[in-house]
């Protein structure tokens, strides 16, 4: 539930930020239509109806890709969410309309028209939305798991073992004729390749030191775990590592943001690389806006805008910023670093957006390269 409400947090400013340009865009079309002597004609009302309803268009679809980005497979558990965004937007552009217009009746014109024609295309969108997100709800219900995030995973497993107090790895993770608890608790059938995976987020939890073995069973020690303080302390926060937590301590979003990255890299579909990539690059982002907002660099004494930057901000000012923020202080030799891998950040998401439809095991090579690289940058700019 705390991972829906930070998903929803995010889609809800993406949503106010889109908001404004509707609201922008519709002024713009007013300004014109006055410039050219039309305001009021039927050209400038139907381009402002337009514009509402490309407006709630464009809000659903970016509604959409941002459950897809940071809570992959899972919108149709969204489906109450979107509908009521939807619901507050079509009386928000219905108003915004309204209001464009108002000033348009001292004059005679009478805008009931194309207000009544709005608000019939407004109603049919939002019906055909709740029709799509049902045929996404009957779908998802009808399929196994086709794509596991592992930090889904990884939670799963620890609420589990934080129930059961000991469990055995394969009484959790199933065997193929027998399902596990862990399968239970996800509500899905693993195949085999989904097995492996969750097999992977087991080891990855021992070797955290969120999972211990009790060593104590006679026949199978080893296999025996149960969850250490750590791991009730990750269940706790929603945070893996050391990485996580100071993500989550910047914004809970970005903890999303991350494992989006690294689950994208495990997905069998053709465009993974991609998404991997692009989540990686805007996690990097959106932390040095945290660490170093461009006014904050701006009041700086020796602030020299760069007159290739639109706005005088370059990255490595924000790099630098950032480093000097830290609490160990700064480094040369970590700034250096951190440009040098930013440098060949670029130059791999460039790569990996270009093979995006190819496989083969380089473009993986590639991928583990970039991720490896994310987490270099975060950890200089963090820990």
């Amino acid at each position: 539930m705390t991972r829906q409400r930070e998903v929803q947090g995010v889609a809800r400013t993406r949503l106010n930020a889109n908001q404004k340009d509707v609201a922008e865009r519709l002024s713009k079309i007013s300004a014109e239509a006055s410039g050219a002597g039309a305001s009021g004609g039927s050209t400038h009302l139907m381009l402002l109806k337009e514009a509402c309803l490309e407006g709630f268009s464009t809000s659903y679809k970016l509604l959409r890709s941002t459950i897809e980005e940071f809570d992959s497979g899972n919108i149709f558990e969204y489906r109450d969410f979107i509908l009521s965004c939807l619901e507050d937007l079509c009386e928000d552009l219905f108003s915004l309309f309204k209001s464009r217009t108002s000033g348009l009746k001292a004059f005679g014109v009478d805008t009931s028209r194309f207000l009544a024609q709005l608000n019939d295309e407004l109603e049919q969108a939002q019906v055909n939305v709740t029709a799509e997100l049902k045929l996404l709800t009957d779908a998802s219900n009808q399929k196994n798991c086709e794509d596991l995030a592992e930090l889904d995973v990884k939670m799963a497993v620890l609420r589990i073992f934080d129930r059961e107090k000991k469990a055995h790895k394969l009484n959790v993770i199933g065997r193929p004729f027998q399902s596990g608890a862990l399968e239970d608790e996800l509500g899905v059938k693993f195949a085999d390749e989904e097995r492996l995976i969750a097999a992977r987020c087991v080891d990855d939890l021992l070797k955290l030191g969120h999972l211990v073995s009790t060593m104590n069973d006679l026949a199978d020690p080893e296999n025996w775990l149960t969850i250490s303080e750590s791991g009730r302390t990750a269940l706790q926060c929603g945070a893996m590592d050391e990485l996580d937590r100071a993500l989550h301590a910047l914004n809970p979003a970005l903890v999303i943001l991350r494992a989006g990255a690294k689950g994208a890299a495990l997905s069998k579909q053709p465009d993974a690389s991609r998404q991997a990539a692009h989540s990686g690059r805007e996690l990097i982002t959106q932390v040095l806006d945290a660490l170093a907002p461009i006014d904050e660099i701006k009041n700086d004494p020796s602030f020299q805008p760069d007159p290739n930057s639109a706005n005088g901000v370059t990255r490595k000012m924000k790099c630098r910023h950032a480093i000097k923020k830290r609490g160990k202080g700064v480094s040369g030799n970590d700034l250096k670093l951190l440009e040098d891998s930013g440098a060949l950040l670029d130059s791999l998401y460039s790569k990996l957006c270009g093979l995006a439809h190819r496989r083969g095991e380089k473009k993986q090579e590639d991928l583990s390269s970039y991720l490896m690289l994310m987490d270099t940058s975060l950890r200089i700019l963090l820990l």
